[in-house]
C-alpha cells in the first residue's frame, strides 16, 4: 500500500501539493519582476470567483495590481457572493466593486449592484 492510502487524510496530501496561494507567494517577486505592468492596471474583471480568497490576493495592496479602483466581479453562487463581498469590503475598502450573481452559461442575471467599498 502507498503511504498515501495509509495517510490520516490523503486530502492533506493534496491541498499541500495543490496549494495555489502558496504557490502564488512563492511566485510573486518572479512574476512582479517579468510584469511590472501589472501595478499600472486600474479595473479587472474577476470571473467565477468565488470568495476570491486567491483573486484579492493576487489584486489587492500587496498583490500584483495595487492601483485598481474598479473591480467587476461575477459569481452564480450566492453564498460565496456574500463571502466576497465581506472580504472585498475588508481588503479592498477603497475600491468600486460591481458584484454580479450571474450564471454565464445560461445568461441569466439573478441579481447585481454596485457597491463603493
Amino acid at each position: 500500500m502507498d503511504s498515501l492510502a495509509l495517510s490520516s487524510s490523503g486530502w492533506e496530501v493534496v491541498v499541500d501539493r495543490f496549494n495555489e496561494r502558496e504557490m502564488l507567494f512563492k511566485l510573486m517577486p518572479q512574476i512582479k519582476n517579468a510584469l511590472p505592468q501589472l501595478s499600472g492596471v486600474k479595473s479587472c474583471a474577476m470571473i467565477g470567483c468565488g470568495t476570491g480568497k486567491l483573486e484579492l490576493e493576487f489584486v489587492g495592496v500587496g498583490g500584483f495590481c495595487p492601483n485598481v479602483t474598479e473591480i467587476a466581479a461575477v459569481d452564480p453562487d450566492e453564498d460565496q457572493m456574500a463571502q466576497l463581498k465581506t472580504r472585498v469590503a475588508q481588503l479592498l475598502p477603497s475600491v468600486n466593486v460591481n458584484f454580479y450573481q450571474k450564471q454565464l452559461r445560461t445568461g441569466k442575471v439573478q441579481a447585481s449592484y454596485s457597491m463603493q467599498s
